[in-house]
């Protein structure tokens, strides 16, 4: 049928003849159906802008007339077509339509009409992210599929197709469908656990339960959390039953990780769930490894601590190289992407397991035959280590590469290296040297992001920096055959490695070597940013060559600042890791001048609001050294930091105030009653600004301003101190709305509260006695039972200050009893030591009189408060002293603060 025949009411060719949709449904009518679809199926998918009310009538009229073995044939193939190729997303308006198409599906499935394998696939890729769509379905698949996929003597094509048809209709459901990821979760494991024949059909089977395994795992979190120690061991059997080394890649004919990507295509279309790809050859054992390294990276980043036992299974504790799978697979095998795939997976396994390595320590002397998970952890670094090194050095693509230098930044920031007998960093370290100099940017970028995780792990650097001869990388002919009897051969197999590329430079320190990225115009932006972030990391590690050589640093980043703004956010932060080098010791004013007019004021007028914030971080570093060297430089940073203060962006107000907590607890600033007195009416009203940082950087300020007040105090009579009443009336509103909002500003609020009371006028406090004070230590009451553990012992903090104002009205206000009741439970039922420690820190504070401890509630004059407070500090010596703890079980962590709580009870 051409064109002509092919209704005009259509702008698009995707359409048939109205009349077949627009009468009922006729035998007469189904060649020509047939032949309409003939012509459809000939079109070249995907089309541009397919609505799906063009295929809704297509769909619906091939529904009515499925018994017809020619349009059930076509009909197959055009949903896959359709759902496959062309993407054909369909909606709630849609689903009578869907339904429709399932139904067909499942009649043709039960009836056998002989072709149930493209039944199945159409069936897959019709459930593909339709599975919340089509509930009310999801029973009579399961019913229909569920003896297809399970073990059985059914053909393995079919079982095959039928376990990604399972996957697939859970794709995107969500945790609402729990009881759907249990049947299917139950019908994967089954097909795990018995297995059929690993043959080339055998091993599809088990790729597509694996692919199937990791759909379920990701919608449910329970099956997540329940699974690992199931699953893992399964994983490891198949991984290591897959070619890893023992198929090595020639030098020649091989395709890169991205044409290989280019050249994915569908194993199946009814794979759509978890693959859409087929390895050179068609290997199903390589879907079965990318599956399976697929799941394991799912696994360790959703629980990464069950993953923990069963490390040994990929990552062996030996002291052989090669053992380990993960290793041997990013090491050898031929295909870029599982390679790829392979550092993900390691690299999902470390991340975030900084606790868990930190117990590793390698013994001395000889090892006994119990190995202790200590020296196991040891022995599994080494392993990650060297292998990661190995594979590194023998790397042949550039893609790959990448994810090869992240897995070792991660590797980096979880390990601790002062218990280890090797510490390869070093080796990391001038490896990722070499590859810096790199032609390629991604592998410029990925290695200087490597260099700059290794110097802030604290590593020692060589003063000058060696470089590799690229002659010296063994490369056997390629007319010898590949070996698997080593690992490392097996690696520089596979032809001429990254780092070989790498051109030989003259030797230079890791700042010069920074310094020329960075001042090179011709290399990529991004990489130029990388390198700037390793002179970053560099300077806490070494001031003295950074103080040596500014005059060379300033002549590059004064070049770089003027011409490439986008750079000039990663030389402000070098900037701010450089203020404490020339405040040290001997202060450089002229450093500090020069700094100040050529870069930070600019910073701060200027657009980019995180520049404008890493400049309030920079004034954040100027101590009391910089501005008694400088006294003119004072007025200049409260100039610029009050303007922050009211910045349009959340994150320069943030920083600003961060500032302003810094300089209120400088003497310098404190002696100057202008400022004390300014700075106040700026700060708190930021206390309940919308953002959270804003809130909690500015209760933090207002704190400290509040111990500035505090500090003032010490030596100087009350009335010296002059903190006008209004301000204080405003601090206690800031700190009183700081003290119920987020853990974050809690702490600060009560903390603020304790000192501004501490300075509290003896008028002020006899008038707010019932009303602003008691609002205050109701709210300090609250956070001594509630809240963080930080917020408790800052509450308890906060009253023991209160306590030392002399007019605080203790044991005439109504709620002297409730004040002591609380600290009486902190310091007999906390279990925080810290907390323990403040509450009787304070019960020590309180006034030596007794009229301190009255219940003004109570008729005539009594002293229960002072009793009960007397024998709760009696009852915790005695407690400590016999070694018990009564209903306060101290956390395991908080011990080492038990030596000073003992030492102030007695």
């Amino acid at each position: 049928m051409g064109q002509s025949c092919l209704a005009s009411g259509f702008d698009m060719s995707f359409s048939i003849p109205k009349d077949l949709y627009q009468s009922r449904p006729s035998a007469r009518r189904e060649p020509a159906l047939v032949e309409a679809l003939d012509t459809l199926l000939t079109l070249q998918y995907p089309l541009p802008d397919i609505r799906a009310e063009q295929a809704i009538p297509v769909l619906d009229v091939c529904c009515s007339h499925l018994r017809n073995t020619d349009v059930a044939n076509r009909f197959r193939r055009l949903i896959i077509l359709l759902f496959s190729k062309q993407k054909l997303v369909l909606g709630d308006k849609h689903l009578a339509t869907l339904s429709k198409c399932l139904d067909g599906l499942l009649t043709l499935l039960s009836e056998g009409d002989g072709d149930d394998v493209e039944t199945l696939r159409a069936l897959s890729t019709i459930l593909y992210e339709n599975g919340v769509l089509l509930s009310a379905l999801h029973g009579s698949v399961l019913t229909r599929l569920r003896p297809i996929a399970m073990p059985s003597d059914q053909p393995l094509p079919q079982r095959q197709l039928a376990i990604s048809c399972l996957g697939n209709m859970c794709a995107r459901t969500g945790p609402k469908f729990q009881s759907l990821h249990d049947e299917v979760y139950k019908v994967v494991m089954d097909c795990l656990k018995n297995p059929p024949m690993l043959d080339m059909q055998g091993q599809k089977v088990i790729a597509s339960a694996l692919g199937c395994l990791n759909i379920v795992l990701s919608e449910s979190k329970s099956l997540m959390m329940s699974s690992p120690d199931t699953v893992l061991p399964l994983l490891q059997k198949y991984m290591f039953g897959q070619p890893s080394s023992r198929t090595l890649r020639q030098s020649s004919g091989m395709l890169s990780l991205e044409q290989f990507q280019n050249r994915l295509v569908s194993d199946s279309d009814s794979d759509a769930s978890f693959t859409r790809r087929r390895v050179p050859g068609g290997n199903a054992g390589w879907r079965v490894l990318m599956n399976c390294l697929t799941c394991l990276q799912l696994i360790a980043k959703q629980s990464p601590k069950a993953t923990y036992p069963h490390w040994g299974r990929f990552i062996p504790g030996t002291i052989s190289i090669g053992d380990g799978i993960l290793i041997r697979i990013v090491s050898s095998h031929e295909l870029p992407v599982i390679r790829s795939s392979g550092y993900q997976a390691l690299g999902a396994m470390v991340e975030g397991s900084k606790g868990y390595l930190s117990v590793a320590a390698d013994s001395s002397g000889k090892r006994s035959a119990f190995t202790t998970l200590s020296q196991k952890l040891a022995d599994q670094i080494e392993e990650m280590h060297r292998g990661l090194l190995l594979a590194i050095k023998a790397e042949t693509d550039v893609g790959v590469m990448k994810d090869a230098l992240l897995c070792c930044s991660i590797l980096v920031d979880n390990c601790t290296y002062d218990r280890l007998a090797v510490d390869h960093r070093c080796e990391l370290f001038l490896c990722a040297l070499d590859l810096a100099r790199h032609s390629d940017p991604t592998i410029q970028l990925s290695a200087l992001s490597l260099i700059t995780h290794i110097l802030y792990s604290g590593i020692g650097l060589p003063d000058t920096i060696p470089t590799v001869d690229p002659t010296k990388v063994k490369k056997p002919p390629t007319a010898r055959p590949p070996s698997s009897s080593s690992m490392a051969e097996s690696a520089l197999m596979r032809g001429s490695s990254v780092l070989s590329e790498v051109p030989i430079g003259r030797p230079l320190s890791a700042l010069d070597f920074a310094l020329d990225i960075s001042s090179d115009n011709s290399k990529d932006e991004k990489v130029r940013i990388a390198s700037i972030d390793v002179m970053t990391a560099l300077a806490p590690m070494d001031g003295r060559i950074i103080r040596s050589s500014w005059d060379k640093i300033d002549t590059a980043i004064g070049l770089i600042w003027k011409a490439h703004p986008n750079l000039c956010g990663s030389i402000c932060r070098f900037l701010v890791q450089c203020a404490p080098i020339f405040s040290s010791e001997s202060v450089d004013g002229r450093w500090f001048e020069h700094v100040l007019d050529a870069y930070i004021q600019n910073a701060v007028s200027d657009h980019s609001a995180a520049l404008r914030s890493l400049a309030c971080e920079w004034l954040s570093q100027l101590n009391e050294a910089v501005f008694a060297t400088l006294p003119q430089l004072q007025r200049t940073a409260i100039v610029l930091t009050m303007s922050a203060l009211a910045d349009e962006d959340p994150t320069v107000r943030a920083s600003a105030c961060h500032t302003v907590g810094v300089y209120v607890l400088l003497s310098v600033f404190r002696e100057d009653a202008l400022f004390m007195h300014d700075i106040g009416p700026h700060v708190i009203p930021l206390v309940s600004d919308a953002n959270l940082t804003v809130r909690a950087r500015a209760s933090w300020a207002l704190a400290n301003l509040c111990d500035a007040y505090a500090a003032l105090r010490v030596g100087s009579s009350l009335s010296e101190v002059n903190v006008d009443d209004n301000i204080l009336r405003s601090i206690f509103k800031a700190g009183l709305q700081a003290s119920k909002d987020n853990d974050k500003c809690r702490a600060n609020g009560v903390r603020a509260l304790g000192n501004a009371v501490a300075v509290c006028s003896p008028a002020l406090l006899e008038k707010e006695c019932e009303g602003m004070v008691a609002q205050i230590v109701l709210s300090l009451i609250k956070n001594m039972e509630t809240g963080s553990v930080k917020t408790r012992w800052n509450a308890c903090h906060a009253t023991q200050l209160m306590f030392t104002n002399p007019a605080f009205p203790l044991g005439t206000a109504s709620w002297t009893t409730k004040l002591f009741t609380s600290l009486i439970d902190g310091l007999t039922k906390s279990k925080n030591y810290k907390v323990r420690i403040n509450a009787c820190s304070a019960l020590q504070s309180t006034p030596s009189t007794s009229e301190a401890f009255r219940d003004a509630n109570s008729q005539g004059s009594t002293n229960s408060n002072l009793q009960r407070a007397i024998e709760a500090i009696i009852a915790a010596a005695i407690a400590e002293r016999e070694g018990e703890t009564g209903a306060a079980v101290a956390e395991f962590g908080e011990y080492k603060y038990k030596e000073q709580f003992v030492t102030q009870v007695f």
